[in-house]
């Protein structure tokens, strides 16, 4: 069951009111529904849709719970202005629904791809990572993401312990929160294997810098930042070539069997998150540009 406080995706709402998307679409537009944009993503509370329904507004004012706080992004936004109805900057300004070709060819700054299982089989899900204005927390956006929630957290106890080593900013911790949103498919049960690639698309938020072109990337990651084997190493290889990916970065002991299964897929042997990032960023010259743009847009003080 969906939390009241929990933050859903138009398909959720499609679901939960038994209606079509063009229909959640023209009643934000033409009936005042309650809903937040992220870049072209719109985000619905589960609390105001259904007292939107029962005819009854929402609150506008007053201080913005704690699951509320995670997505008000730095730029033109403060904890105390109402949450209901003001478009909410982000810096993922990817379409939801651009073509997967296009990612491929030039993913965005936090976004990346994972062969995950889902009810339609095994294929490469879209992962996307948001900073925002915050202290360190890893939370998800959507009933999609919150499916990932053994990979959210082992991603963000090693992201928290390992961060230095990964070359990104300390000050992360207590400036920064980060929110991931999937795309294109609802996950099945989360078996850890998505850390990897959420570590992958935290650092390519923290750094400013975009995952390598045509990179996908799978695997458990454990408390001391160790990559660990994933079930289905052959089945996620497969996924990764049918999809037009070119390499895969995967657990070491997972190498040999992703390699043997996808001929034609690059296979990369990774055993720690900071050779991880090391070798899934394009660069990681601009390791503390986020850190300094959001505490630039908010003007904050970075301290020594």
């Amino acid at each position: 069951m969906v939390s009241d406080t929990a933050w859903l995706s138009v398909d959720d709402v499609v679901q939960r009111l038994g209606v079509r998307k063009e229909t959640v679409y023209r009643w934000i537009s033409g009936r005042g529904l309650p809903a937040h944009k992220v870049g072209k993503l719109w985000l619905f509370r589960a609390e105001e849709v259904d007292a939107w329904v029962r005819g009854k507004k929402p609150s506008q004012g007053g201080r913005p719970s704690a699951s509320e706080l995670p997505i008000m992004l730095a730029m033109g936004r403060e904890p105390d202005e109402p949450v209901v109805g003001r478009e909410i900057p982000t810096f993922v300004r990817r379409p939801i629904d651009e073509p997967i070709e296009e990612r491929l060819l030039a993913p965005a700054v936090g976004s990346v791809s994972c062969p995950l299982a889902t009810a339609d089989g095994m294929m490469m899900v879209s992962l996307e990572v948001i900073a925002t204005k915050g202290n360190g927390s890893i939370v998800p956006i959507g009933a999609a993401a919150g499916s990932l929630s053994a990979s959210l957290s082992a991603a963000a106890r090693c992201i928290r312990a390992h961060h230095e080593s990964m070359g990104l900013d300390p000050k992360w911790l207590r400036q920064i929160d980060l929110g991931v949103i999937v795309q294109d498919a609802q996950p099945g049960p989360d078996d850890g294997a998505a850390a990897a690639a959420l570590v992958a698309g935290a650092a390519s938020v923290l750094a400013s810098a975009p995952l390598r072109p045509g990179l996908a990337v799978v695997g458990r990651v454990d408390e001391r930042g160790v990559l660990a084997m994933v079930p289905g190493a052959a089945e996620r290889a497969r996924a990764a070539l049918a999809a037009g990916y070119q390499e895969l970065l995967a657990p070491a002991p997972d190498a040999a069997e992703a390699r043997a299964a996808a001929t034609g897929l690059r296979v990369t042997a990774v055993s720690s998150c900071p050779q991880l990032v090391r070798q899934a960023l394009s660069a990681t010259r601009m390791k503390y540009s986020m850190v300094e743009k959001l505490a630039g847009a908010a003007q904050l003080d970075l301290g020594s």
